[in-house]
């Protein structure tokens, strides 16, 4: 029985791994971290790096393999934009998909506006039928090298470490959703020029004005925000963005209209940094946006 046929692995540290259902789809895989911020056991793999500021390696010289490297394919250095951040504004209001969950203060989001379902929807039919022309040669796995992985589906990648003491195997951070994942090379292609004009979609995000009841985020609340807004459009309005990450209130469509900010100081998950804070004002604004 080959393991990997079942499991794929994500390191949550030099000494710890998880293993997830394989044909779970990667939307649905969701981390959990009961450790305080700043702590020496906090080992959530998508906040040891920022994986946009990590140092390239070119230990081969890729000239010399240019007959290996379609034409249409990016190059190492070559880089799909990571501007997003920049684009919102405190008091935008906009409609979101919550991707990737550590816990309430830490989670990933993309804007629901239809570019990335496109993207996708493109993708998928070219790389099943072109996916061996785009396979990259085991000499030219490097950090740096954005491509495409397959975990259920196409997906766009940036390869953030070689881990060379697992021998066949790549991490690789999902620009589009937040996600890192440790995957096997066979499973790895060259991104194409086409599908590189698409910002990266992932933005990490905070929700604003509240903290958790003690020092941590237990697994009740963050699986309490999970149920919030997993498989929904939610709409969220934007209040500040600081060490890359935006801070916001999220809310559902559903009437009346609630805040899942709100909603865990309700149910005891969460106390407000601000007690003077009101819900009313964003409530109005966001349903005379959905209106």
């Amino acid at each position: 029985m080959v393991l990997e046929n079942i499991f794929h692995c994500q390191q949550e540290s030099s000494y710890d791994f998880r293993l997830y259902d394989r044909n779970k789809p990667i939307s649905t895989i969701k981390h959990t971290n009961e450790y305080p911020s700043g702590s020496s056991l906090n080992t959530s793999i998508n906040d040891t790096l920022d994986p946009f500021a990590i140092e390239i390696t070119n230990s081969v010289d890729w000239d010399q393999f240019t007959n290996l490297v379609p034409k249409d394919a990016l190059r190492l250095g070559e880089k799909v934009e990571n501007d997003l951040l920049d684009k919102f504004n405190i008091n935008d209001r906009i409609q979101i998909v919550v991707s990737e969950i550590c816990d309430p203060g830490r989670f990933w989001i993309y804007k629901d506006d239809g570019l990335l379902d496109d993207m996708m929807n493109s993708m998928q039919p070219f790389y099943r039928e072109h996916k061996p022309y785009y396979l990259i040669p085991e000499i030219l796995f490097e950090v740096g090298l954005y491509c495409v992985v397959h975990l259920n589906e196409f997906q766009r990648g940036l390869i953030v470490d070689l881990l060379p003491n697992i021998g066949g195997h790549v991490k690789v951070y999902f620009i589009d959703y937040g996600t890192m994942v440790i995957l096997p090379k066979e499973k790895i292609w060259f991104l194409t020029r086409e599908f590189s004009v698409l910002p990266a979609q992932a933005v990490k995000a905070k929700l604003a004005n509240i903290k958790p009841i003690e020092q941590i985020w237990t697994m009740e609340s963050s699986q309490r925000f999970r149920e919030f807004v997993d498989s929904k459009h939610v709409f969220a309005k934007i209040t500040g963005s600081e060490q890359n990450t935006l801070s916001m209130y999220i809310a559902d469509n559903a009437k009346p209209l609630k805040f899942v900010n709100d909603v865990l100081v309700e149910e005891k998950h969460a106390n407000y940094l601000n007690k003077e804070a009101s819900s009313s004002g964003r409530t109005e604004k966001i349903e005379h946006y959905l209106n």
